[in-house]
């Protein structure tokens, strides 16, 4: 009778269990993954020093090399001068050697690279899953956070942003930290599922997407490992990647039919995909102002690291109207002139990095109107093929009134961008 009333006893205690705690699955998951993750520096062979950190890790890779994964942008200093830094391991028992550059993917932001040590070679590596993500899913991002030593951060799959230019896993939880770039991002399953790559803000982090990676990895089993890269060959590399990236992301805008915006009466373009994000305001006429603006601005979310210092990659656009009512028409003549000669959408960038602007300037006609057009193209120093275009148009001839639109667009093929700014014009319209 004893036993009768134990067995029933037991089960309910089974059923009723509760679930292993949060944090124990997320120790459990940085203790089998640690063997796998190491830090990432890149030293300066002349001063033996770091210069710049970041966490990779090993990845299946069948019976070739074995291979880790980490950011470009990590590594990035080494593709500029190879021949003045090594690139490191670091295992968090202190081991450490040197890393052999195998590929990068510098739209994705990745780089897969390997090594010839011992330490390398009795380990399978972290599974690169092929699963799909459920929104709300347990993620665990693994990294060495300024420098600190290995540590796991528990997150939420918060989605992902697809377009035309991007796509990366927003991963919701405790804020990744420098030091962490390149490190993989677990399931519960401990199959790596993205490698965390940045941070926004408030908690919200964005991973790329393993698929990226799977993708570099089919790359380098096509074209093979090319044991030494000069520092030419890896920016050749770099600004192919960076015009592709640019080519395919602009074809796409060509094709889509934008949402359109009404400012004042005329219609102007705006979010072509969901990597752009508008955002309107004005000035008011008063003590600061002589006359009044309402404008609109559209910036591209995303842009492409080149080196420290130096993004590219990013495309802007915008309208202003002007008011000049209140004042005396040479009073908005220059306050408009100003207006239209003012480079607000062309990022600062240093002169070591780009070339100045050269600009032409003349006239075109366009929604039934005369315009004032300025077209200006900076090229990249080092870099070769990358240009930067700016293009101001102001509306002649309404008194007292008028329009300017301007656009830039970075890391571009000047005859891309020249296509991509006529589809913009051509859409600007006035309201039926």
């Amino acid at each position: 009778m004893l036993m009768k009333l134990i067995v029933p006893v037991i089960l309910l205690l089974c059923l009723y269990m509760p679930p292993a705690r949060a944090e124990d699955q997320a120790s459990a998951l940085f203790v089998s993954s640690l063997p796998s993750v190491f830090q990432i520096a890149v030293v300066d062979k002349r001063s033996q020093e770091k210069e710049a950190i970041g966490t990779g890790f090993r990845f299946e890779s069948g019976k070739d090399l074995p291979l880790l994964g980490t950011n470009y942008h990590v590594i990035s200093d080494y593709t500029r001068d190879p021949d003045n830094y090594d690139i490191q391991y670091r295992t968090e028992d202190g081991r450490s050697g040197l890393l052999e550059l195998v590929a990068i993917d510098v739209a994705h932001d990745l780089a897969v690279l390997t090594s010839r040590d011992d330490v390398f070679v009795s380990q399978e590596g972290l599974h690169l899953s092929r699963d799909p993500l459920s929104k709300g899913q347990n993620i665990f991002a693994i990294g060495n956070p300024h420098d600190k030593g290995m540590m796991v951060i528990e997150g939420a799959y918060g989605g992902t942003i697809s377009n035309n230019f991007y796509t990366h896993i927003i991963f919701s939880g405790a804020s990744l930290n420098p030091g962490m770039s390149g490190g993989p991002a677990v399931n519960e399953a401990g199959h790596v599922v993205g490698v965390n790559v940045s941070i926004e803000a408030n908690d919200i982090n964005y991973l790329v997407p393993v698929s990226a990676l799977w993708g570099l990895l089919e790359r380098v089993r096509k074209e093979g490992f090319v044991p030494k890269r000069s520092s030419n060959e890896w920016r050749k590399m770099v600004a192919g990647q960076v015009l592709d990236r640019q080519r395919v992301g602009i074809e796409g805008l060509l094709k889509v039919a934008p949402e359109m915006a009404d400012l004042k009466g005329l219609t102007f373009p705006k979010n072509l995909d969901p990597s752009f994000k508008c955002w309107g305001g004005g000035n008011k006429r008063g003590k600061e102002y002589n006359i009044e603006d309402a404008w609109i601005v559209c910036h591209q979310e995303s842009d492409i690291f080149l080196k420290s210092g130096l993004n590219t990659g990013r495309i802007q656009y915008g309208l202003v109207y002007s008011d000049g009512s209140f004042v005396p028409r040479l009073g908005f003549d220059y306050e408009y002139s100003d207006g239209y000669g003012s480079s607000w959408l062309a990022d600062e960038k240093e002169e070591w990095d780009m070339s100045e602007f050269q600009c032409e300037s003349g006239f075109t006609r366009h929604a039934n109107d005369d315009w004032k057009t300025a077209l200006c193209t900076r090229r990249n120093r080092g870099y070769p093929g990358l240009y930067d275009v700016y293009f101001s148009s102001a509306i002649l001839g309404h008194a007292k009134q008028g329009y300017y639109y301007k656009a830039s667009l970075e890391g571009v093929d000047r005859q891309l961008a020249m296509t991509f700014l006529g589809h913009l014009t051509e859409k600007i319209r006035w309201k039926k």
